[in-house]
C-alpha cells in the first residue's frame, strides 16, 4: 500500500496497526512453538548419554548411536529443506511433531539396543525435520527491515525454552527418572500440534535443481559450507561428554546440572536479544565473529577447570560467544539465498552441520571414556577459537 498526500493520516495510522498485529502473530506462534519443543531438545541434547550409560550401554554404543543418527540426518538433510520449499514449512512441522513424539514414546518403552537405536533415529530425524521447517519458516517470512530484532526474539525464545529444559528435565529425571520423563516430554511435543493451524503459511514454490546449485557453488557459499561443518564438530563433544564430565568431572547432581546448564543458555538468550537489534542497525558483521569465535572456544576449554563457579563463568562466557554466533551466522546465511529456495539451501548448512557433528561425536565419544571427559571440551574449545584463522585468510570475495 502506497500512501499518497490525499491518504487520511488515520487510514495509514490503522493499516500500520494491522501490519504490526499481523507481524507479531507470524512472530509468536513460531517462536511458542519453538520454545516449547526445545524444552524436549535441550533434555535430549544434554541428558540422554547420562541416560544411554545408566541402562549399560558401552561409549562405543553410545558413539554410534550418535554417529548413525548424524549419518541418517546428513542423507535426508537436503531432502527435508526441499521439503519446505515444495510443501510449506507448516506441513512439515505437523509430520515432524507427529514423528517426533512418537519416537520418545518408543524410547520410554525399550532398553534393547536395536529397539532403541530404530527409536533414537526417528526421534532425531524429526527433530531435525521441525528444525530445518521452522527455521526456514522464518526466514522466507521475515525479511528486510526488523529481521534482526525478530529473528534473535525467535531464537532467544527459543532458548528459554531449551534453558527450562535443563531445569525442567534435571527435576524430572530426580522425581520419576529417565523414561517417565520421555512420557512427559513426549506430550508436550504432542500438544504443540495445536499450534500448527496459527503458523504463516507461506507459499510452496517449485524451484529447479539447477537453481539450487549454481546458489550451492558460489564461493562463498562454499566456504561458509566448509567453514560450518568444522564449527559443528563441537556440538560432537557436547553430545557425548558434556553431561558426563559434569557429572564425573565436577560432581553435580542432576537438579544442579539442570541449574548450571540454564544459567549459560540464560547468558545466551540474554546476548542474542542485545546483538539481534543492532544487527538491523548496521554492526560490524566480522569483527562480532572473531568476538564470539575465541570467547565459544576459550569458554568451552577452560569450563574443564575442576571448581563450580570457576567452570561456570567460562562456561557463561561460551554461552556469549554461541550467542554471538547464533544471531551473526543465522543472519549472514538467510542474506545468501532467495527465500523461495530457503528450504532447500537451508537444508544444505543443515548438512554441513551435521557432517561436523557426526565426525565430532565420532572422536570426541571414544576420546572421552579414554581420556577423560574433560580433554574433548579442551580441544573443541581450541578448534573453535582457532577458526578464526580461515575467515582472516579467506579472500574478500569469500566473505561477501
Amino acid at each position: 500500500m502506497r500512501f499518497s498526500s490525499s491518504t487520511p493520516l488515520s487510514s495509514a495510522f490503522v493499516y500500520n496497526r494491522r501490519t504490526m498485529a499481523v507481524q507479531r502473530r507470524e512472530l509468536f506462534w513460531p517462536s511458542l512453538m519453538g520454545g516449547f519443543v526445545a524444552l524436549t531438545q535441550s533434555f535430549i541434547f544434554f541428558f540422554i548419554a547420562l541416560h544411554l550409560k545408566d541402562i549399560e550401554f558401552s561409549g562405543l554404543k553410545i558413539g554410534m548411536l550418535f554417529a548413525m543418527l548424524h549419518i541418517t540426518a546428513i542423507i535426508t538433510a537436503f531432502p527435508m529443506g526441499l521439503s519446505n520449499d515444495y510443501l510449506t514449512p507448516r506441513r512439515m512441522t505437523v509430520v515432524s511433531l507427529l514423528l517426533m513424539g512418537a519416537a520418545l514414546l518408543g524410547m520410554a518403552q525399550t532398553r534393547k539396543f536395536l529397539l532403541y537405536a530404530a527409536a533414537f533415529l526417528l526421534y532425531g530425524l524429526a527433530q531435525n525435520l521441525f528444525r530445518i521447517s521452522l527455521d526456514v519458516l522464518m526466514l522466507k517470512v521475515f525479511r528486510g527491515e526488523g529481521k534482526g530484532k525478530s529473528l534473535a526474539i525467535y531464537n532467544a525464545i527459543r532458548m528459554v525454552g531449551f534453558g527450562g529444559g535443563t531445569l525442567m528435565g534435571g527435576l524430572l529425571v530426580f522425581g520419576v527418572g529417565f523414561e517417565k520423563t520421555l512420557v512427559v516430554i513426549a506430550a508436550l511435543v504432542l500438544f504443540c500440534l495445536l499450534f500448527a493451524p496459527k503458523l504463516p503459511n507461506y507459499p510452496a514454490t517449485k524451484a529447479t535443481l539447477a537453481e539450487y546449485r549454481a546458489d550451492s557453488f558460489k564461493p562463498q557459499v562454499l566456504f561458509l559450507f566448509f567453514w560450518m561443518a568444522i564449527f559443528a564438530s563441537h556440538w560432537g563433544a557436547e553430545h557425548t561428554c558434556y553431561g558426563l564430565f559434569l557429572k564425573e568431572g565436577l560432581g553435580l547432581s542432576y537438579e544442579v546440572m539442570g541449574a548450571y546448564m540454564a544459567i549459560e543458555i540464560l547468558v545466551l538468550t540474554l546476548t542474542v536479544l542485545y546483538l539481534g537489534p543492532r544487527y538491523d542497525r548496521g554492526i560490524d558483521v566480522y569483527r562480532w565473529l572473531y568476538a564470539g569465535l575465541f570467547t565459544s572456544g576459550l569458554g568451552a576449554a577452560l569450563m574443564t577447570v575442576p571448581d563450580f563457579w570457576v567452570s561456570l563463568a567460562f562456561r557463561s562466557l561460551h554461552g556469549i560467544g554461541d550467542g554471538i554466533l547464533t544471531i551473526v551466522v543465522f543472519l549472514k546465511i538467510s542474506e545468501l539465498f532467495d527465500p523461495d529456495r530457503m528450504g532447500g539451501n537451508s537444508g544444505m548448512f543443515t548438512l554441513a552441520m551435521l557432517s561436523g557433528n557426526a565426525a565430532g561425536s565420532l572422536v570426541y565419544g571414544p576420546m572421552g571414556q579414554s581420556m577423560g571427559y574433560h580433554v574433548p571440551m579442551i580441544v573443541s574449545g581450541a578448534i573453535t577459537a582457532l577458526l578464526i584463522l580461515p575467515i582472516l585468510a579467506a579472500p574478500k570475495s569469500w566473505k561477501a
